[in-house]
């Protein structure tokens, strides 16, 4: 039974540095994923600079008067 001898760290004979590997894909896995999740989200500053950016580009060009444009200024800030 010598060649079946089972111990802790040797996870089917990949030994210490399997075992490191495998913690290491987990780790870049999360790390990929909270990078992901991070750039995909929106940020309510982001949306709002956004919007704001194409509420001026409006009224610059004369499709909302002064007073529609601070309207929907305050509802937006």
């Amino acid at each position: 039974m010598g060649y079946y001898h089972w111990s802790p760290m040797m996870h089917n004979g990949f030994g210490f540095f399997g075992t490191l590997a495998v913690v290491a894909f987990w780790v870049l896995l999360f790390v990929l994923v909270l990078a992901l999740f991070k750039r995909g989200g929106h940020s309510e500053n982001g949306s709002s600079s956004k919007a704001l950016d194409i509420l001026k580009e409006r009224y610059a060009k004369g499709e909302l008067s002064k007073k529609e444009f601070d309207e929907m200024k305050k509802e937006i800030s």
